[in-house]
């Protein structure tokens, strides 16, 4: 198979958000031809995707060295700063600006180094020269409104929200305005702003997660859980949409309803291993031995080198006598953790019971 055959196949895997499938494809294609410059870029792209900042930014090296681009050092640097270091990503920007003061890419980077350097003047500077070049775009005033508040002044950062409004209804900006309400306790306003970004975009789970925040502050509890239950239909593992409904259903003395979601969250969401085990603690604490087993069950299915999980169901297994199954269960904590003496006491104990 060709280069290209395999970058092909790669970007149908990015469409379908597939992208570790589509790294492998990309690599391959990369092995066969080292200067397939596109199989560069999306596996920049993809690795971007998966949080691996470091190796994007070393693709975006090795690109330069292939074909030389200012666009390659402006994603590198942006890659930076993204992971962290805003101080290198500020040298690369003015680099850039150095060779092309008018790279608007370049100049936003800048003002966004110097906004997590928390240099706020140096910031506005920028933000002021972009809205001068492009007083339409919506975007620069947003940031401006950020920069803004960052430097606590509150009067100039809500004058810039509203223009960014005025040009463009985009949500964001109406959540921007609806967190400055929140920050100056206007929780009825807040509301205001997050309903009007929630009708823009009602498919936003973690936009109505927010929204069911405020109706809770402002004690509107059926409201806060009609939009917590919306969330979930747009995203069934969002986990704040369920811890709220959770702490509603406690609030108002519905234990039972507030159980059955902690179950219903470790079965969707079996990875949150802190979550599922308190939940097993809860059972056996209140003696609930056979949901504790079945909760364990679970959760070993997605943790199963997680030794301490394999010992907690083994003494669970020995409290309700089924002395087999705890042994074997023992067995396999002691196989992936040799070095805890513990099981292999409790190992003894379970096999005295099995010869009685």
């Amino acid at each position: 198979m060709d280069s290209e055959r395999w970058f092909n196949l790669g970007i149908k895997e990015v469409k379908l958000n597939n992208f570790e499938a589509a790294k492998g494809m990309f690599e391959n294609a990369l092995k066969i031809n080292k200067e397939h410059i596109e199989a560069h870029e999306e596996l920049a792209m993809t690795n971007l995707h998966l949080g691996d900042f470091n190796s994007a930014i070393d693709i975006y090296d090795n690109l330069m060295k292939i074909n030389f681009k200012q666009d390659y050092k402006v994603k590198k640097a942006g890659l930076i700063l993204l992971s962290g270091d805003p101080n290198i990503a500020e040298l690369l920007f003015k680099e850039v600006l150095s060779d092309d003061n008018s790279n608007l890419d370049a100049l936003k980077g800048l003002a966004d180094s110097y906004y997590k350097q928390m240099k706020f003047d140096q910031a506005h500077e920028i933000y002021d020269q972009l809205i001068n070049m492009y007083p339409d775009n919506s975007f620069y005033w947003f940031c401006k409104a950020e920069t803004y508040y960052k430097a606590q002044d509150h009067e100039k950062s809500f004058v810039a929200i509203e223009k960014a409004i005025e040009l463009e209804e985009a949500p964001e900006y109406f959540c921007f305005k609806g967190d400055f309400f929140i920050r100056h306790e206007s929780f009825e306003r807040a509301l205001e702003q997050y309903v009007i970004a929630a009708t823009i975009n009602p498919n936003d789970a973690e936009l109505r997660v927010r929204l069911g925040i405020i109706y809770r502050v402002l004690d509107r509890e059926k409201d806060a859980i009609n939009s917590f239950d919306k969330a979930l239909k747009i995203n069934p593992f969002e986990k704040d949409a369920f811890i709220n409904k959770i702490e509603i259903y406690e609030k108002q003395g519905k234990n039972p309803a507030a159980l059955a979601l902690k179950e219903k969250y470790v079965r969707l969401v079996p990875k949150d291993l802190e979550f599922g085990e308190n939940l097993v603690d809860y059972y056996i604490e209140n003696k609930g031995y056979a949901r504790a087993v079945e909760l364990l069950e679970i959760l070993i299915q997605e943790h199963n080198d997680n030794d301490l999980i394999w010992a907690k169901l083994s003494f669970i297994l020995f409290e309700i006598e089924e002395y087999e199954r705890a042994l074997q269960t023992i067995k396999k904590a002691m196989i992936i953790n040799k070095k805890n003496h513990d099981y292999n006491l409790f190992m003894k104990r379970v096999e005295k019971k099995i010869k009685k």
